[in-house]
């Protein structure tokens, strides 16, 4: 693990941590790699911590950029195992399938990031399935780990082990601001602008850009 602070966040809270590397020396496009766990690299994980943890718990996923591409693929492929996962620009994204299990899930990306529009699109795609995900956009970032985006992910993440989801703070992805579900701001902002925040303390992080 490159980030070390992921190591601190996981002994908090009491998770085991795996971090992944795949390899694969033909093309992503083909619907073929490490980018598809339905093919295989899904298998693969489980496998391993089977390996270590001597059974198969449920997962937290983060991944960015082909990281993204595994763990929103994984959580549609395998949504029972998934308690939630952070998938930050992804260039592609699978078509969600009607009816899927409902899965928390926080969409990044930069701004400046070409994947910008691909990655909006699969939020929305998933608002009008009705799964609980969150949109950020960050406009001082490219493709790259933005820091503030990954204090959000840690926040988001802590709420769903945590079991907190008070639904009382929306936002609005329109200006980044946040209100109180229950106000008349709320009311006029447009269903494709709306994200529905799990707590007060991830509303927080969410409004900063």
């Amino acid at each position: 693990m490159k980030d070390l602070s992921w190591i601190t966040f996981c002994r908090k809270n009491g998770l085991g941590l795996v971090g992944l590397s795949f390899s694969s020396p033909k093309g992503h496009r083909q619907e073929r790699g490490y980018y598809y766990p339905e093919r295989g690299s899904g298998d693969l994980l489980c496998e391993g911590i089977r390996q270590i943890y001597g059974e198969l718990p449920s997962f937290y996923l983060f991944g960015f950029s082909g990281g993204a591409h595994f763990v929103h693929r994984l959580s549609i492929f395998r949504p029972k195992l998934v308690k939630g996962f952070v998938a930050y620009s992804a260039a592609w994204w699978a078509e969600i399938p009607k009816g899927m299990i409902p899965v928390p899930g926080l969409i990044l990306c930069g701004e400046n990031d070409p994947r910008l529009e691909a990655s909006r699109a699969f939020w929305l795609s998933g608002v009008l399935e009705k799964q609980p995900w969150i949109w950020r956009s960050y406009s001082q970032s490219g493709h790259e780990i933005y820091p503030q985006a990954l204090r959000l992910s840690r926040c988001f993440f802590e709420d769903l082990i945590n079991k907190i989801s008070d639904q009382s703070w929306i936002g609005d992805t329109q200006t980044y601001e946040i209100f109180l579900k229950k106000s008349l701001q709320a009311d006029k902002i447009p269903l494709e602008a709306l994200v529905q925040l799990t707590s007060k303390t991830v509303a927080e992080e969410w409004k900063k850009d």
